[in-house]
């Protein structure tokens, strides 16, 4: 009886310890559903109430890493922001892709993805995993 209250105290630890995160993603609409072709940093928030503060963390780092949803953006590494969303497209067998608008959602703790209100500036445009101009 004490091992089986031990286990449950384990477990009971283990969940609380889950990480409280934000997580932003941008996505395309295709025919099969969406496409999560950028993902950003997690944010680690206090609870996860803070649905707020997770859409205008997602807001600030789309904003700053893209240029405010600018494809044609060059990013620290030399690539566009299209050329980092058609690579992540190809790993997900999508290497051919647009013409789609990019959509940016949210989501805390692993609940459901929700829009963010923020849309590309131009949309993105894959032929054989390289990112065109549409």
């Amino acid at each position: 009886m004490k091992t089986l209250a031990l286990l449950l105290v384990i477990a009971a630890l283990a969940c609380g310890q889950e990480r409280k995160e934000c997580h932003c993603g941008a996505f395309v609409t295709v025919a099969e559903g969406e496409v999560k072709v950028m993902n950003f940093p997690a944010v680690d928030l206090g609870d996860c109430d803070q649905l707020t503060q997770c859409a205008a963390r997602c807001t600030t780092e789309w904003v700053e890493l893209t240029n405010d949803g600018d494809l044609t953006y060059e990013m620290g590494d030399g690539r566009t922001v299209g050329q980092h969303m058609c690579d992540e497209a190809a790993m997900q067998d999508h290497a051919d892709l647009g013409p789609h608008d990019v959509y940016l959602y949210y989501n805390m703790c692993n609940g459901p993805w929700m829009y963010d209100g923020q849309t590309s500036r131009n949309q993105l445009c894959c032929r054989g995993g390289v990112y065109t101009e549409c």
